[in-house]
């Protein structure tokens, strides 16, 4: 029997970090503010702090011991530098929130794993950001998988050619270092694909990879190629450039069976390119169109809201959050050897 929506709690979120990226946390709750509502937000910039708050009611602060010690959320929401997400988060959960933390859930995988065991410890759910799930195009793909209708498995590969000029280093002093980004390319960027490309292919078991820094002006890759073994015995790539001239050029995933072939594209990979299968559903998609749904930001938060009113399962927890981490950290050992 469905719950009355009208008896859910209307939750409370703070929000830890006014980046760019919170503005897609931002439109999600808008999209659901009959379900949630945004209290706190916290930065240490107070012009950021100032931008902000031209959009909502909340609460400022500029302490985040502060924010912890007064908030009234249900759940705290972290989008500060990569390399913070590990203390920011292990302090909300002491303090007695459930958390969302934007990718990567960690930098360092101690750090992740010191995560997930506090979490569970406390009883409290961590939830990291792997929208691109969401997306109509991707679901398609993992439901023709999951009811075998490519066969057996040959080939997963992601290319993801896109730019990220020098300016957008300079924006920010962490961006990328390995301290405080993690990475370049492949940590703060590509880790969506990496993530994408183990749901849909199974774990992997090897990978061989090339990391170069060929243009920015920065401490990490701009530039990564990567050799993938599934378990299945399916081989793989994922590779990344931030170097495009001049724009964006490719986002995409290919997947090649026995029975079909699948290639999806398009911008943020929303439209299926390539749908070749032996047999025929009433679900099969129009080609080179791209799926209107509402922002994937906000399906993620659909999924939050369900687990913390519902005792829902998170769709991607710490542990899960951990295999795209691990295959990034796997990535650059590999690089190092083959240097």
């Amino acid at each position: 029997m469905m719950q009355d929506q009208s008896i859910l709690k209307k939750l409370k979120f703070a929000l830890l970090g006014a980046s760019s990226i919170s503005a897609q946390h931002l439109l999600a709750f808008e999209n659901l503010k009959d379900q949630c509502e945004l209290v706190d937000i916290c930065d240490i910039n107070p012009e950021a702090l100032k931008k902000i708050s031209l959009t909502n009611n909340a609460k400022l602060y500029e302490d985040y011991e502060i924010m912890l010690s007064e908030s009234k959320a249900d759940c705290v929401v972290i989008t500060t530098p990569n390399g913070l997400h590990a203390e920011h988060s292990i302090m909300a959960a002491e303090a007695g929130f459930h958390v969302v933390t934007e990718k990567p859930i960690a930098t360092r995988l101690e750090d992740a794993k010191t995560m997930v065991n506090k979490f569970i410890s406390l009883d409290k759910l961590l939830f990291v950001v792997k929208q691109l799930r969401f997306l109509e195009s991707v679901r398609l793909s993992k439901r023709a998988l999951d009811e075998n209708r490519l066969g057996k498995i040959y080939f997963i590969g992601a290319n993801v050619f896109w730019t990220r000029p020098q300016e957008y280093y300079d924006s920010a002093k962490w961006r990328g270092t390995f301290k405080m980004d993690g990475g370049g390319a492949l940590m703060n960027q590509a880790i969506h694909y990496l993530d994408l490309l183990q749901w849909l292919g199974g774990s992997v078991t090897e990978i061989k990879s090339f990391n170069k820094t060929l243009a920015r002006k920065i401490e990490a890759e701009d530039t990564s190629i990567n050799s993938l073994k599934f378990s299945s015995g399916a081989l793989g790539s994922c590779n990344v450039t931030m170097l495009t001239y001049p724009n964006n050029l490719e986002t995409s995933i290919t997947i090649l069976g026995e029975k079909g072939s699948i290639k999806i594209g398009g911008k943020n990979i929303n439209s299926i390119q390539s749908w070749i299968l032996e047999d025929i559903r009433d679900y099969d998609p129009k080609l080179n169109l791209d799926f209107e749904q509402e922002s994937c930001h906000t399906i993620f938060y659909r999924n939050v809201i369900n687990c913390l009113n519902n005792n829902g399962t998170p769709a991607v927890d710490g542990n899960e959050a951990m295999k795209s981490l691990e295959l990034v950290l796997a990535s650059y050992q590999s690089s190092q050897d083959n240097a």
